[in-house]
C-alpha cells in the first residue's frame, strides 16, 4: 500500500484538520503497519501557479520526452500511489488556493494522463482518494468533487471517493469542538476498515 498524504494545512501545528489527519494515518499505520506513507507538506514547497513562461518549460519538456526535472516531481509522486489522502482545511467555500497550484502540477500529458483520439486515459494506479477538512462554519460540498474528478482524470482504475469533515468549529465553545472533533476521529475507522 502506497499512499500519498497531500498535506495543506497552511495553519501547521494550530491546524484542526491536522489533528484529523493525523489520527488518520496514525490509525492507518496501525492497521497497516507495512504501508508507505509519502507526505507532501504543500506550504513548505515552493509551489506557485503556472505562469505562461512555466508552461512553455513545461511543454519543451514534455514533447521531448523529457521527464527527469524537478517540475515533475508531484505527478511522479501521484504515479507511484494507490491511495491519496488529501488533509485541507475548508476555507472560502473551497480549499486553499495552493491546493490547486499542487493539482496542476499534476496534469501532465503523457505521464499521468494520455490522449486516444480524443479520450484521456489516465495512468496512474490511483484506486481511493480520502478528504479530510474541517471548517469554522458550515461546510457545503462542492469542491469535493473537483478533488474526486481530478484524481480520477489521472487514474485508469475507478477511484473510491471517501471524505470526513467537521463542521462549526468556531461557532461551538471549545469543549464541544473538542467534542466533536473526537467523535470524527473515532468515526475514521470506518474508512480505515474499507481500505
Amino acid at each position: 500500500m502506497k499512499v500519498l498524504f497531500v498535506n495543506c494545512c497552511i495553519r501547521d501545528k494550530d491546524s484542526r484538520t491536522l489533528i484529523l489527519s493525523t489520527a488518520f494515518l496514525k490509525k492507518l499505520k496501525s492497521k497497516y503497519p507495512n504501508a508507505y506513507i509519502k507526505e507532501v507538506t504543500l506550504y513548505k514547497e515552493n509551489l506557485k501557479p503556472f505562469l505562461y513562461d512555466d508552461i512553455k518549460y513545461r511543454d519543451s519538456l514534455i514533447e521531448n520526452g523529457n521527464f527527469d526535472d524537478e517540475i515533475f516531481k508531484y505527478s511522479k509522486d501521484a504515479l507511484d500511489s494507490n491511495i491519496v489522502v488529501i488533509a485541507s482545511p475548508y476555507w472560502d467555500l473551497s480549499f486553499p488556493s495552493l491546493l490547486k497550484c499542487y493539482i496542476e502540477h499534476l496534469f501532465v500529458n503523457n505521464l499521468t494522463f494520455k490522449y486516444e483520439g480524443t479520450k484521456a486515459i489516465g495512468l496512474s494506479s490511483i484506486s481511493k482518494v480520502i478528504l479530510l477538512s474541517t471548517s469554522g462554519g458550515l461546510m457545503n460540498d462542492k469542491h469535493l468533487s473537483y478533488l474526486y474528478d481530478a484524481f480520477s482524470f489521472i487514474s485508469s482504475k475507478d477511484i473510491r471517493k471517501y471524505h470526513q469533515y467537521v463542521e462549526f468549529l468556531d461557532v461551538l465553545n471549545k469543549n464541544d469542538s473538542i467534542k466533536v472533533l473526537d467523535k470524527a476521529t473515532n468515526e475514521l475507522d470506518e474508512i480505515i476498515k474499507d481500505l
